[in-house]
């Protein structure tokens, strides 16, 4: 599977996908972040990899670094933004009965600018 689908803040790798879980790498470059987003049909795991992440779920906020992890549930407002040199890797399992691109309500998107 592994297929790179590039974005403008990285790009990520889906590595598995099943009727209700979907696995991917995030990378996100060196100062950039994705967008504020949630989601109405699926919750979100994350684990960082490598770097050091800057996370926003609904009013908090969070640091976490290589080998920690939190979860985002459904319809929680999150965004990871990654304030360093270096890229920040994250495994995204995703969980849920629609795993689409399309179940994504982002409120900003810096990556556009």
């Amino acid at each position: 599977m592994n297929k790179r689908v590039k974005r403008p803040w990285g790009y990520y790798n889906l590595l598995v996908k099943q009727n209700e879980y979907l696995i991917k790498k995030i990378v996100i470059s060196a100062k950039q972040s994705i967008s504020l987003q949630k989601h109405n049909h699926r919750s979100e795991h994350w684990i960082v990899l490598s770097g050091k992440a800057h996370i926003v779920i609904g009013t908090k906020k969070i640091i976490l670094k290589e080998s920690q992890s939190i979860f985002v549930p459904a319809k929680r407002k999150h965004k990871i933004t990654n304030k360093s040199s270096e890229s920040l890797i994250i495994l995204e399992t995703q969980l849920g009965k629609i795993l689409s691109e399309k179940d994504i309500t982002r409120y900003d998107a810096d990556y556009t600018k």
